[in-house]
Parts: structure tokens; C-alpha cells; sequence
């Protein structure tokens, strides 16, 4: 068992606090990869297309395109990733036959852990409410002026 243990590429520790907040199963399935993958040597994994969509829980008849694999479930994955958790996350598709339009072969997927004024943050913020989550991460909240002085 030790040598096993030894040998091991994964080791991590998935936070609760940080996994009961996000609100996507995909942003759940990237973080408890993520997790895993924390303690390498190495901060960056070149992972295939299929590999990727297995990994998030995305089944093959579903998300087909990269536009809409890109758009249901990568962007709002790393974008709560980013938002909630104590690391950050970067997903660039890896494409053969040119950069903008050609055939998506895989996906560079990078992570680094967030310095501490970061994890602060975050760590405010999960202890806030849920309510009005989306709109603090997205930068989209409306805040009420205070009432102008009668003439």
C-alpha cells in the first residue's frame, strides 16, 4: 500500500463549504477533478476532448458542438470555480487546423492556488447569502442610492 500510495498522482482535499456553493453539477465535477490534481508538481494537464467531457459528466449525445459545451458548461464552470473556490482555473480548447475556426483535439486546463487576500474574499463571500450570488460574481449588482435632500 505505501508504494501505491507513493506512486499516486492524485491527492487532494475537496472543501465542503466551497462544493455546497456552486450551483452547477458541471462547476462541481471540474472542482472535484481540480482537487485532485491540486498538489502536483505540475499546475497544467493537456486533456482530450473525450477525456474533458467524461471528466465534467457531460454525456455524448449531449453538448455536442464546442460552442455549446463551451457555453452550458465550461464558462459557467470556471467561472464559479473562480469565484468560490481557494484556486483558479483556466480552460483553453486546443484546436488543429487553425486558432479561431479549427477542430477542438483537446483542452489545456491550468490551476493555481489563489494567494490569501484572494481566499479572504472568497471566504466572505461564502458566507454570505446565496441571494444575489450570480449578480456579485458577474459584477451586475445594482446598489440604492441614498434618497436625495428635499429643496
Amino acid at each position: 500500500m505505501r508504494e501505491i500510495l507513493r506512486k499516486s498522482e492524485y491527492w487532494g482535499r475537496i472543501k465542503p463549504y466551497v462544493m455546497f456553493a456552486f450551483t452547477t453539477k458541471y462547476a462541481l465535477a471540474l472542482y472535484e477533478a481540480l482537487c485532485l490534481r491540486r498538489n502536483l508538481a505540475r499546475t497544467e494537464e493537456i486533456i482530450s476532448v473525450e477525456d474533458f467531457r467524461e471528466m465534467l459528466g457531460v454525456s455524448i449525445d449531449k453538448l455536442t458542438t464546442y460552442k455549446n459545451l463551451n457555453s452550458w458548461a465550461i464558462s459557467p464552470a470556471v467561472e464559479e470555480i473562480n469565484a468560490l473556490s481557494d484556486f483558479t482555473v483556466r480552460v483553453e480548447p486546443i484546436r488543429q487546423g487553425g486558432q479561431q475556426r479549427g477542430m477542438v483535439t483537446g483542452f489545456r486546463v491550468g490551476w493555481e492556488m489563489k494567494e490569501p487576500e484572494e481566499w479572504e474574499r472568497v471566504l466572505a463571500e461564502l458566507m454570505r447569502s446565496k441571494v444575489g450570488r450570480k449578480a456579485r460574481i458577474k459584477g451586475t449588482v445594482e446598489r440604492v442610492a441614498a434618497p436625495l435632500a428635499p429643496n
